[in-house]
């Protein structure tokens, strides 16, 4: 069973703005415990994703290599790419309780890169580091 007790918000602001920089699309809070659970980003809308785990686990595997990404760890991506991400129930702490943002726009590219090769695409970070609770306010604010 996959669990929504959590809401996505999409954004669709600054429609009226050709080819913006930045433009948020999504943010989210979810909780998985089934294996059904499983996006593969081939053939997903042109994004990035930044995605913090809450509390149990999840799997991503980028360029074929398989992480585990647990409480106090995430990862970055930019889809499409051959990457994917879901819920084992072998392998995984349920439930898998995650904060998410999707974001577009061609300002993307090099912050991302930079990012990517400062960390790598799986990160670990504290829970209060300013860049989770700003991801945590813009969640709270898109509630209200």
């Amino acid at each position: 069973m996959i669990s929504n007790i959590f809401k996505k918000y999409r954004f669709d602001f600054l429609s009226g703005i050709k080819n913006p920089p930045v433009k948020l699309l999504t943010t989210g809070m979810e909780e998985i415990d089934s294996a059904s659970y499983h996006l593969d980003n081939r053939h997903r809308e042109e994004c990035y994703l930044f995605q913090y785990t809450l509390s149990g686990s999840g799997t991503v595997v980028i360029k074929g290599v398989k992480h585990i990404v647990n409480e106090g760890s995430g990862f970055f991506l930019k889809i499409p790419d051959d990457d994917e991400y879901f819920f084992d129930q072998k392998e995984n702490l349920s439930p898998w309780r995650f904060i998410y943002i999707k974001f577009c726009g061609d300002g993307c590219l090099d912050y991302y890169n930079l990012i990517k090769d400062s960390v790598g695409n799986i990160f670990r970070i504290n829970g209060n580091a300013k860049s989770i609770l700003a991801l945590s306010e813009i969640y709270r604010r898109a509630t209200l």
